[in-house]
């Protein structure tokens, strides 16, 4: 009965992910976009932690999440030449359904780790051993994500920089 409740959970958040993956693709306003390219990232750390990588959950909602896309929504609501970038709030009603279900998802996810946790030993990770593992095993993984955080930080001030006035002389 249990191990059906969580196939449901990570089919149901696949669903979510693929859904709104394709609905980037047809909605005409940036913003909406960016909205649901967050909802498609929250919904994968979801099956990230339901695959057994807790780690990578959690490194997906920083990273991605967290940083990436604020610079997407940032380079979108800088950009004063693009009208269709404005959150017009009729139009988030599918967004914000999905956005629940997420929610409700974590948070069950939580309750249940929160209430199984006797089956589970835990373990303490201090900050030298996580240390070692990022920069000793995982070290190319760790790279790789900076150096995919620095490309698109330029990215953002190379296709802001148009957009920004110039700055008057002062005679």
């Amino acid at each position: 009965m249990e191990s059906s409740i969580w196939d449901f959970i990570f089919y149901l958040s696949s669903g979510i992910a693929l859904g709104t993956s394709i609905a980037i693709i047809f909605v005409k306003q940036a913003m909406h976009a960016a909205v649901y390219l967050i909802i498609s990232l929250l919904a994968l750390a979801i099956d990230f932690y339901l695959l057994g990588s807790p780690l990578l959950a959690v490194l997906q909602i920083i990273l991605y999440i967290g940083a990436i896309m604020i610079l997407y929504v940032f380079f979108i609501m800088i950009n004063p030449q693009d009208d269709t970038a404005y959150i017009h709030r009729p139009h988030l009603t599918l967004p914000i359904i999905l956005l629940s279900i997420l929610i409700l998802e974590s948070c069950y996810l939580i309750l249940i780790s929160q209430l199984n946790t006797h089956n589970i030993p835990i373990t303490a990770l201090d900050p030298k051993v996580l240390g070692l593992a990022l920069f000793g095993h995982y070290k190319i993984a760790v790279e790789v994500v900076s150096s995919l955080l620095l490309v698109a930080l330029i990215a953002v001030m190379y296709l802001a920089k148009p957009f920004i006035p110039p700055k008057s002389k002062l005679k």
